[in-house]
């Protein structure tokens, strides 16, 4: 006997998709740490790989995307960019560079941090120096590049 649904009954609502799978913003996604761990990132499978960078048409990058990540434009000196880079992001892996306004841009990334800590779970702060702005707003490790070798 054949089944038919009632003429009465509507669709449920859509509700708008999360990504299949958690996105991580690496920033840095070029430099010599960013790039590698961003491709050990994307053979894991289990993440959206967002790869941050102020120049998405360098050779870097596009090799990145043809890896599999997802490139997004971020630039300290276009503060909209990172609020863009930080949508819907579940972890980060923060590598900054060490340049003359190193401090600056960490204190200045803890701030874009704070709009959107409702969504971000980890942050993973890369760095040889402080946690440069303070407090990070939500959970977080500090890994100085120089102290990695230690706990081997």
């Amino acid at each position: 006997k054949k089944q038919t649904q009632p003429q009465n009954v509507t669709p449920p609502k859509e509700r708008p998709q999360k990504p299949s799978k958690p996105i991580v913003l690496v920033s840095g996604s070029t430099g010599n740490i960013g790039k590698y761990a961003t491709l050990q990132l994307l053979k894991t499978h289990r993440f959206t790989v967002r790869a941050a960078t102020r120049n998405i048409n360098d050779a870097t990058s596009v090799s990145l995307q043809k890896s599999g990540a997802e490139l997004v434009l971020f630039d300290f000196a276009k503060p909209e960019t990172i609020d863009q880079a930080l949508k819907d992001v579940e972890l980060v892996l923060f590598i900054i560079p060490f340049t003359a306004n190193h401090e600056a841009h960490g204190r200045q990334f803890v701030k874009h941090i704070e709009k959107v800590k409702s969504s971000i779970k980890h942050v993973v702060k890369l760095s040889a120096l402080g946690i440069d702005g303070g407090y990070i707003p939500v959970s977080y490790t500090h890994l100085r590049a120089h102290e990695t070798g230690r706990n081997l």
